[in-house]
């Protein structure tokens, strides 16, 4: 199926060629990447991308703002000697959210995950790849990811592992921050290919995209992640100088990095919601104010109307899309380590506890739009009272002028119907 939906989104200039798929993106395909290219052509280019790197990003998990660069002197340490010389010392205070690991070496080497848009096209991101000669090399892992078992930034620069998810997200392993930001303008905005026609893999590009770094270790154990820390077995580390696919399965380590990365995966994507989710949180922080000061409607009800159809749609991708951050991927049913994998890099980042959080809030949001709308309804429901009233007022005068007042006497009322029958 993969093979179908490139040759449809092949372009003019390609199609005198034909083209042949490596044997391995064959391998261990789902439907999950069997996107059709139909959507590819008939959605709208995106603007056209900066060749220039990204300007780094602050981290959104709490423990990587906490823990310390080499570059940055540490706090100094609280001790007892500091209040009385007599007295024992305290050991250092460890930042909050972090876990103290039992290597004490420099790290390895980044895996770094980069969340730049919705989702990304299939066939777009073969034509790319295709274009820069890296499709030869390229393997659909499982219907998960596309993996590029070794690639670099430029000559003389280190190489490394690049998993590319459907998501919208990158993760390398092996690579900095900075080569990450490169994978994502050469090949996924198709800088490096002189041409913006292999530039739209992106679907519904962020402004600012969203990542988080993890440092990792290469030893002689298995796999495995202690705190916020990953290590990796020396026997096939990023990047892989070995097939990453033996006989009819997988490499295991390459199956364990694959779990660490679409744990990551989800992690960013969660941090793009949370954005989102701020940024409409400071739209709507001057309603409360307004219904202390006694406002009974301080919002217009189209107002209203479309901050709940903001907030249902935010929901559903949360909940209910395809992509969505509920369900655990499909590869990890059936194998209790990389289950592991993914769930210890998730409590790692925090990712449940931050899911639960982002639903609590929205829960708020809706509470605010729904007691809105009751107050307009009810302001609603007093003005049209008022007029029934008037119009209730109208009627009574009128009857009172056609058929005189009650004060005037049964006999002067009398009189004056003669009156009226004689004229």
């Amino acid at each position: 199926m993969l093979l179908t939906a490139f040759r449809a989104a092949a372009p003019r200039s390609v199609a005198r060629q034909a083209v042949q798929l490596p044997p391995r993106l064959h391998l261990f395909t789902q439907h999950r990447f069997a996107s059709s290219s139909s959507s590819s052509s008939s959605s709208s280019p995106p603007p056209a991308p900066s060749t220039s790197a990204l300007p780094p990003r602050p981290q959104k998990h709490k423990a990587k703002k906490a823990k310390a660069s080499s570059k940055t002197p540490a706090a100094p340490s609280l001790t007892v000697a500091a209040l009385s010389p007599s007295s024992p010392s305290i050991p250092s205070l460890l930042p909050l959210g972090l876990h103290k690991t039992a290597s004490s070496k420099p790290a390895d080497g980044q895996a770094v995950a980069l969340t730049s848009a919705e989702r990304y096209d299939t066939a777009a991101l073969l034509k790319s790849l295709q274009a820069l000669g890296l499709l030869d090399g390229a393997v659909n892992l499982l219907g998960e990811a596309v993996l590029l078992p070794r690639w670099s930034p430029g000559p003389g620069q280190a190489a490394g592992e690049v998993f590319v998810f459907e998501s919208g997200t990158i993760v390398t392993w092996g690579l900095s921050q900075a080569g990450t930001e490169a994978f994502l303008s050469k090949v996924i905005r198709g800088a490096a290919s002189g041409s913006e026609e292999f530039g739209w893999v992106e679907q519904g590009r962020y402004t600012e995209p969203e990542t988080e770094v993890l440092d990792f270790w290469v030893g002689k154990k298995q796999t495995t992640m202690v705190g916020d820390s990953i290590h990796l077995s020396a026997i096939s580390a990023p990047p892989m100088d070995v097939a990453p696919i033996t006989g009819t399965s997988p490499n295991p380590d390459l199956l364990a990095r694959l779990a660490f990365s679409a744990g990551m995966a989800r992690t960013t994507k969660l941090g793009v919601y949370e954005e989102a989710m701020d940024a409409y949180a400071e739209g709507v922080a001057g309603i409360p104010k307004l219904l202390e000061s006694g406002s009974e409607a301080p919002v217009k009800k189209t107002d209203i109307i479309k901050r709940v159809g903001k907030l249902h749609g935010f929901r559903q991708k949360l909940n209910l899309e395809d992509e969505n951050l509920l369900e655990e991927p499909e590869f990890l049913w059936e194998d209790a380590d990389l289950h592991a994998h993914y769930t210890s890099v998730c409590k790692a980042l925090e990712f449940h506890t931050r899911l639960r959080t982002l639903n609590d809030r929205v829960d708020y949001a809706f509470q605010l739009q729904s007691t809105l709308m009751e107050l307009l309804n009810t302001k609603t429901s007093h003005f049209l009272e008022w007029i029934i009233i008037l119009l209730i007022a109208f009627e009574i005068s009128i009857v009172l002028l056609r058929e005189g007042f009650a004060i005037w006497g049964p006999e002067e009322g009398a009189d004056k119907k003669e009156n009226a029958r004689a004229h």
